[in-house]
């Protein structure tokens, strides 16, 4: 099967004051249609950029240095604004991370998802409107027919979360990128998103780029993971393999900080020790050699490659022999 989106030696930079920033270097993946693929790392290891330039939604200090992003064979970042804006929200939708500030506050939820229609000239808004009340009734809103007449403020957390993803489904999008669709939610409320979100990708036979920092709805969401740290990839494998396989010493870590492998008497957390490296200094070195702790004198000498380790695993590490 075809590729829905394949990214290439994406590399992204954000001007700094000295020096460029390397947001993301040579970033290479590829996802079919029917999928799920999660995006994992810390807070500042890229993941939040890739998805973005994915829609090409970057700030305007950041430039696409190297790469490709095709979608459904088309190369993105080749299109026009015009053509782009044309593919934003019908062919690639997303869902943002915090649902208190996605909707505007001052317009109803039906005059939002009315408006987010204006590509349909062929539908009357009376049709408009029946459509928006289907979605809300199929994300699970109670009494839609009355509630697409509230404003986002009369809507809990969960509830706003899910007009989003009514939202971003009204153009019944190829492919979804959900950026951390559960943060502001407590844990009944995740499990319903989530078993939502899974029910919509059999349904609407697209496929979803989910941005996660929670290894636990990672694996049992994700048909496939896609681990990255300052910026690069450093492992690729299907959910299974990765879990019960980790070969990066980074995902190992990752893991091992996972709140829900602790024992139940746990008292502290496991850490990282170390922080991220400079993303402005040029790559010479693995990465995470200043925080692994099975870095020997060639892991602080040159990058690794990526190589694979196991049919659909790759990995990039010098103890794997590449």
């Amino acid at each position: 099967m075809a590729a829905l989106l394949e990214v290439d030696g994406l590399s992204v930079d954000f001007a700094g004051s000295q020096r460029p920033i390397h947001a993301l270097r040579d970033i290479r993946f590829s996802m079919e249609r029917g999928r799920i693929v999660g995006l994992v790392g810390e807070s500042g290891s890229g993941k939040s950029t890739l998805s973005l330039a994915v829609l090409r939604l970057l700030a305007p200090s950041a430039r696409i240095v190297s790469g490709t992003i095709r979608f459904d064979g088309v190369d993105i970042l080749a299109l026009s604004d015009e053509a782009m804006r044309a593919l934003r929200g019908r062919r690639i939708a997303m869902v943002f991370q915090d649902p208190m500030s996605t909707l505007n506050p001052v317009l109803s939820v039906g005059a939002q998802m009315i408006d987010v229609q204006f590509r349909d000239a062929d539908l009357s808004r009376k049709q408009k409107r029946a459509r928006a009340v289907s979605l809300l009734a199929r994300v699970g809103i109670p009494d839609p027919e009355r509630r697409i007449d509230d404003f986002p403020h009369q809507f809990s957390g969960g509830m706003r979360q899910r007009i989003s993803i009514a939202m971003a489904l009204l153009g019944q999008p190829d492919l979804l990128i959900a950026d951390e669709p559960t943060t502001a939610l407590d844990v009944t409320l995740e499990a319903q998103i989530l078993d939502l979100l899974r029910d919509l990708r059999r349904d609407f036979a697209g496929a979803i780029l989910l941005v996660s920092h929670h290894l636990g709805v990672v694996a049992e969401f994700c048909d496939e993971v896609v681990v990255l740290y300052a910026g690069e990839m450093v492992e690729q494998a299907p959910v299974g393999e990765l879990f019960a396989n980790p070969r990066h010493p980074y995902t190992r870590a990752l893991l091992d900080c996972d709140p829900g492998r602790l024992p139940a008497d746990a008292r502290s957390f496991p850490t990282i020790p170390g922080r991220l490296p400079d993303l402005g200094a040029p790559r010479t070195q693995c990465v995470f050699a200043a925080r692994c702790p099975l870095a020997i004198e060639r892991c602080r000498a040159e990058p690794p490659a990526m190589i694979d380790v196991a049919p659909g695993h790759r990995a990039s590490c010098h103890l794997l022999g590449g």
